[in-house]
């Protein structure tokens, strides 16, 4: 069975607070991919055990930063400076194992230009490239071709927005692509960054790392 999307939790959102606890999905097989935004530009952490920290992009009044687990607790992220913030936490699957997470790549622009990220290349067979898109806006873009959006989430009590796009990559060395779709205006600043999901339960070495250094 080929990875894809399976599930996603609650947003959880906060007009100005210091730490997020979002929901996890019903099912947690797999792999869980975190995405947690503030609107101040400062470091997230999680000391929930079995969380990593795949990757964090600074922007223009926006931080994001990815977290992946194999099924671990309910997360919460914490940082030092109260902010407008939003998190949630989506689940990708293939029906049989854990799954794990390549090197990233993030970009970041202003409302007025296309978002765009560079592409990922497969490391091994029958993995998906994921993008994730986050904005300080309710705004919204669209899946290039080739990408499948696999779902967004609007804020709750904040305007804020996550876009989660796949793009199943058949063999290894396969290249994703630049993924470039449009600007999307209303003062929705924006990060998008990309990595591969793939085959294989996150190692053991790469959580303790994680654990240690969250920047």
């Amino acid at each position: 069975m080929a990875i894809a999307y399976n599930a996603i939790g609650a947003v959880s959102d906060n007009g100005a607070a210091t730490t997020l606890s979002p929901a996890l999905p019903a099912t947690t097989a797999g792999i869980l991919i975190a995405s947690v935004q503030t609107s101040a530009v400062q470091a997230h952490s999680c000391s929930t055990p079995g969380w990593t920290q795949v990757h964090r992009q600074d922007g223009t009044g926006i931080t994001t930063t990815i977290w992946a687990s194999n099924g671990g607790a309910a997360p919460t992220f914490t940082w030092a400076s109260s902010t407008n913030c939003r998190a949630v936490i989506a689940q990708y699957a293939d029906g049989a194992s854990d799954l794990s997470y390549g090197t990233a790549i993030g970009n970041y622009g202003i409302d007025t230009d296309p978002v765009s990220v560079s592409g990922i290349t497969s490391t091994v067979n029958s993995s998906i490239a994921l993008t994730v898109v986050c904005m300080r806006g309710n705004t919204n873009t669209n899946p290039p071709s080739g990408w499948t959006e696999d779902f967004y989430s609007l804020g709750v009590s904040t305007s804020a927005r996550d876009e989660y796009y796949s793009k199943a990559l058949a063999t290894s060395g396969t290249a994703a692509g630049t993924f470039t779709t449009n600007a999307p205006g209303s003062s929705s600043n924006w990060t998008a960054i990309m990595f591969e999901i793939k085959p294989g339960a996150i190692s053991s070495g790469t959580r303790r790392r994680q654990l240690v250094n969250v920047n």
